[in-house]
């Protein structure tokens, strides 16, 4: 009996049924797709690098998936008590005709499963077509190819049972506690009650008001210091979220009176009546609007973080990566100069082009720019300064096609290095002013010639504080020297040839032996790595944006359709005394409107300083972007897809309302 009650509960109340269901669907099919990543990686052929960096984001998602399941568990609880709400009348018609609670319990339990086993197949069937064209993408970004064969993954099927499982059992759980809590009154009347605010002052609601401002604004500048992002998370998130939700409460005292004010526009059409009752809405829900603007912030947050990351390193690889090879040598006892030479590098069947560059050290540090720093700057600590002749450097400028470097007699040159938005180990450029720094090399005084122009001397680019020099003037200072670093840079007739890199290597550790250090670095091996970093950015952005953004959304839509189901005796009684349709529907477009701008327009204040926050300590690392195109791409696909959920919220609202 029970259960056929269940299945035709579920076949009358398809509509709001239909709203859990595909929530359930949507967050069975996204878990699935990124737990299923080892599985995918599989079919692909990677090397041995690649191999390592998917293990490595595998071992991520994994750790990520945890968090995510918290969030899909709070969804779907969500999701769980709007349908309750939308019930509760016939909740209460079955305690009225004598049915027991615990029977009652029973049907919903028996729904549950029921709606969850459904989501649970489906879910699992449009992950498993997903992760299809997701490998393909997977694919692309890491430029490899794949011996395609249908993805399956096992572990991940039974990962997300599990997960789900448990989420099921949750729902159930609190369906029954929340039943036993009910009384029979609150039932039958549960669609007349509105709610009131908790704030019965103005003034009051005006202090909160500030404090919060104030709070935000403290979590503001300390996030923007930089290097606190990272250091002080956990209690900047906390200040942050605690004064939002300050903020969110004092809306609820003041949001109507404030309104008030401007008579001619709240006594304008229905307006008095959209405000009254955005302001009631606001009075029960801030607390969930407070968390809505929060997952937007982490939800657009990471999305925007991850485009701007894959775009900084897209354009870094190429400016990064102009050799097929170079070896960076490091001689630091018995040091000897022109090591292409005494490996025989011409001799090398496979090797197109090598040049080398000479970098020696005599003992000098960032610390000779002290009375030269621009004001309120200074070196976070001091790091070598080393110098190249100019006849080795303009070889490297004429591989580049740029025009060759002359110097005065009095003039050293500062390298700048090849990634764009990288910054040196000491940042002379940002820290130093230049046009009155000077250089003091064996008693004479040089000056310093800079510009915004970059040249990449090795792969990877080249870290430490680099002067170009007259050959004369660094054959005065070979006397002096502490090491050599000789960068050989070397273009190969077969791009990716393992066999001649691997004895080009050979050659230079026979060379220094046990005085020196051999570090090599191909371009094959950046661009792998770097494609690792890429897809590791757009999964972890990808996935933790996509769900707290849509988990978001999917919230603000089933309060609004539950507020329209509350409303729509209210507009019945509205249509009777005489408002036209068309007034009625955009007193319902307003109230949908202003219910999901202003966890927007809060959630995008707190996006733009912790975006900036972000990029600050990425510049630390040389990763700050240095275009704002990825941002205002990944905003539009945030705002559009706002959008789309607004407009669906917005028909199927007025379409409860109407009764249609």
């Amino acid at each position: 009996m029970y259960f056929k009650l269940a299945m035709r509960n579920v076949k009358k109340s398809y509509k709001d049924f239909f709203i859990y269901f595909i929530t359930l669907t949507f967050s069975v099919s996204l878990f699935y797709v990124f737990n299923s990543f080892e599985n995918q990686a599989a079919i692909m052929e990677l090397s041995e690098g690649q191999n390592m960096m998917v293990k490595a984001l595998t071992t991520v998602m994994s750790v990520m998936s945890v968090i995510v399941a918290f969030v899909f568990a709070f969804l779907i609880l969500y999701a769980n008590s709007f349908l309750i709400k939308r019930r509760k009348k016939e909740l209460g018609l079955y305690t009225l005709l004598g049915m027991q609670k615990k029977k009652i319990s029973l049907i919903l339990i028996t729904e549950t499963l029921f709606i969850g086993v459904i989501s649970l197949v489906t879910g699992l069937l449009l992950g498993y077509v997903l992760t299809q064209g997701v490998t393909v993408l997977s694919a692309h970004m890491m430029a490899v190819n794949i011996n395609y064969k249908f993805v399956f993954s096992l572990s991940a099927t039974v990962k997300t049972i599990l997960s789900f499982g448990v989420i099921f059992l949750i729902v159930m759980i609190f369906n029954q506690t929340i039943l036993g809590k009910f009384q029979l009154i609150d039932l039958l009347r549960a669609n007349r009650i509105n709610e009131e605010s908790s704030i019965k002052r103005m003034w009051v609601a005006v202090v909160f008001f500030i404090i919060g401002v104030i709070g935000l604004g403290a979590a503001y500048r300390w996030a923007l210091e930089p290097q606190q992002l990272i250091m002080s998370l956990g209690p900047i998130v906390l200040l942050g979220s605690v004064s939002t939700f300050i903020i969110f409460k004092s809306f609820s005292g003041f949001l109507l009176k404030f309104m008030q004010t401007n008579k001619r526009h709240y006594f304008k059409g229905l307006n008095m009546f959209v405000l009254r009752q955005v302001s009631a809405k606001v009075n029960s829900t801030y607390k969930m609007m407070a968390l809505i603007s929060l997952m937007l912030l982490f939800g657009i947050g990471t999305l925007v973080t991850g485009f701007n990351l894959n775009s900084v390193m897209n354009s870094q690889l190429e400016a990064t990566t102009p050799y097929d090879l170079t070896t960076s040598v490091m001689q630091t006892t018995d040091p000897q100069s022109d090591v292409m030479s005494k490996i025989g590098i011409n001799s090398i069947e496979g090797v197109k082009h090598a040049q080398q560059l000479e970098i020696i050290g005599i003992g000098l540090d960032t610390s000779i720019f002290n009375d030269s720093l621009k004001p309120g700057k200074e070196f976070g600590f001091d790091s070598s300064v080393s110098f190249a002749k100019l006849s080795q450097y303009n070889q490297f400028r004429q591989h580049a096609n740029k025009e060759p470097l002359v110097l005065t007699g009095n003039q050293v040159y500062l390298h700048k290095t090849g990634m764009e938005s990288q910054m040196s180990m000491s940042n002379v450029h940002e820290i130093v002013d230049l046009d009155k720094a000077h250089v003091t090399i064996n008693n004479a005084e040089y000056s310093i010639l800079h510009d915004d122009q970059t040249l990449a001397v090795q792969n990877g680019g080249f870290m430490e504080t680099l002067f170009i020099v007259n050959d004369d003037v660094y054959e005065s200072m070979r006397p002096s020297v502490d090491y050599i670093n000789t960068v050989v840079a070397v273009d190969l007739e077969e791009e990716n040839n393992s066999k001649v890199e691997s004895t080009l290597n050979q050659r230079f550790e026979a060379l220094v032996g046990e005085n020196g250090h051999v570090y090599s670095l191909s371009s094959k091996d950046m661009i792998e790595n770097m494609q690792g970093i890429e897809l590791m950015f757009t999964y972890i952005g990808l996935y933790l944006g996509v769900v707290f953004l849509v988990s978001s959304v999917v919230v603000l839509a089933l309060q609004q359709i539950s507020e329209a189901s509350d409303n729509q005796q209210r507009y019945q009684i509205l249509n009777k005394i005489g408002v036209e349709e068309k007034m009625s529907n955009r007193s319902i477009f307003k109230q949908n409107a202003m219910y999901f701008m202003i966890p927007l327009v809060v959630a995008l204040v707190h996006s733009y300083v912790g975006i900036k926050a972000v990029n600050i300590n990425l510049n630390l690392a040389g990763l700050a972007p240095t275009t704002l195109q990825p941002a205002i791409i990944t905003m539009t696909m945030v705002l559009s897809i706002y959008l789309i959920y607004f407009v669906i919220t917005y028909m199927t609202s007025k379409s409860i309302i109407k009764g249609k």
